[in-house]
């Protein structure tokens, strides 16, 4: 690739970024590109090879840069503009980069503000203060930051949180493993609380397929990038060109909410349903032998649905007073072993009961992997008198053969990616060399 090129081969070329609270195109990622006699290459081989001297690399991205703010100013466009810094520059390179990229849109008359630096997260580029202290500078001066390649890796989330970027960048392949297994979308919803907790916009990169937007909206993503709505090309789009592709991906999101919210509220009435007329008996019981509160559940369990493998009563402060009345394949046991234990940390466990001693229908968590059993898992929680209330767990898989399921986790997380449209998509491996 070295020799095939002279400086007038290298370009910049634009990736679209789009905002979907607005449905509108409202940035683009500046990527290098080789211009040859047998077509345009990603520069992203070069920038990676360790063979290739620094200086080289950096005359290089310095070419594709001006390049492009130059495009920029002459479009007068209101969308940002992303650049992604080398991985492994120093604080001072991060530092003279900035300088002269702000020097140049000066002469341009490109504001600050519509400059986003790209810090990929790697653990090579020297101390993560010093990294933070080029950071903070760049944002004094007016330009805003985002760390680019998010989970692709390295991981390291305290990195995250020093630089607290404005965008962070989800790596895309979290977001196409996510379609195939429910601990990756798991992850991405992770990644997306932390986003939000950090006041940083999450951003999804390299998405493919209608099934991969589906993920990226539903865990929350602001904006969204990919070979979906468009590869790397040489110049702008119409802001509204994906509005439609938008459009369709929130309407099949809010359909599937409002089915989820329809389906839980069919299962807590159910099994409130089912738990009321056992109610009066538990409420009856004084508490003063144990092993009764545990009879009564075992009698209540065997009227429950097969879904329901797990049962126990705890008081108004989270403390277990009965045993583990639990559905195996040898029929019904009882473990006391967690009797006394009190799950306050738990975070559906206060949660339910306050919302269950205010409704005579109880109250539904939010789905988790029960640690002990390591089953997807509901736990329904039903008030039998003030300071009593029965925790009902559910198997997500038996709720799912059964319609019950009000939530697509696990159907979405298990279903394979639909077909990618021939002019949308490329594979991974060539989506990952188009980073310059």
């Amino acid at each position: 690739m070295r020799r095939a090129w002279d400086a007038r081969s290298v370009v910049p070329y634009f990736q679209p970024i789009v905002a979907v609270d607005r449905m509108q195109v409202v940035g683009y990622e500046v990527l290098g590109r080789l211009r040859t006699p047998h077509g345009v290459l990603s520069l992203g081989p070069f920038f990676q090879d360790s063979r290739v001297p620094a200086e080289e690399k950096t005359r290089v991205d310095r070419r594709v840069v001006r390049q492009a703010l130059a495009l920029y100013a002459r479009q007068a466009s209101p969308a940002l503009l992303f650049l992604n810094v080398n991985p492994s520059w120093t604080e001072a390179a991060l530092d003279r980069y900035r300088d002269e990229l702000l020097a140049e849109a000066a002469r341009l008359g490109i504001a600050p503000d519509r400059l986003v630096i790209e810090v990929t997260e790697n653990p090579s580029a020297g101390s993560d203060q010093a990294l933070r202290d080029a950071v903070e500078r760049s944002r004094a001066a007016g330009c805003r930051v985002g760390l680019d390649d998010v989970g692709s890796g390295f991981s390291q989330l305290d990195r995250v949180a020093l630089l607290r970027p404005d965008f962070l960048k989800v790596d895309m392949r979290i977001v196409q493993r996510s379609t195939h297994a429910a601990s990756y979308y798991h992850l991405l919803e992770g990644l997306s609380l932390i986003a939000q907790k950090l006041g940083s916009e999450l951003l999804v990169e390299g998405i493919e397929s209608e099934a991969e937007l589906a993920v990226a909206l539903a865990v929350g993503a602001r904006y969204l990038q990919g070979f979906l709505f468009s590869p790397p090309r040489e110049g702008w789009v119409e802001p509204d060109r994906y509005a439609p592709l938008v459009r369709r991906g929130l309407s099949a999101l809010r359909h599937r909410r409002r089915e989820q919210m329809r389906k839980r509220a069919c299962l807590q009435e159910q099994l409130a349903a089912r738990l009321r007329p056992e109610g009066e008996s538990l409420a009856a019981d004084d508490g003063r032998d144990p092993r009764s509160c545990d009879r009564r559940l075992i009698r209540l369990l065997e009227h429950l649905p097969p879904y329901c493998y797990r049962l126990y009563v705890c008081d108004r402060d989270g403390y277990q007073v009965s045993g583990n009345i639990e559905r195996g394949p040898d029929g019904v046991t009882v473990d006391r072993s967690f009797a006394g234990a009190n799950w306050t940390t738990r975070p559906y466990c206060l949660r339910n009961i306050e919302e269950a001693a205010r409704s005579r229908d109880g109250a539904l968590s939010d789905p988790y992997r029960d640690h002990r059993t390591r089953q997807p898992t509901l736990t329904f929680t039903y008030a039998v008198t003030a300071d009593r209330f029965v925790f009902v767990d559910c198997r997500l898989e038996d709720l799912d053969r059964e319609g019950l399921l009000p939530d697509d986790t696990v159907r979405a997380a298990a279903s394979p990616s639909p077909p990618l449209r021939p002019d949308a998509a490329l594979p991974a491996a060539r989506q990952a060399a188009e980073e310059s």
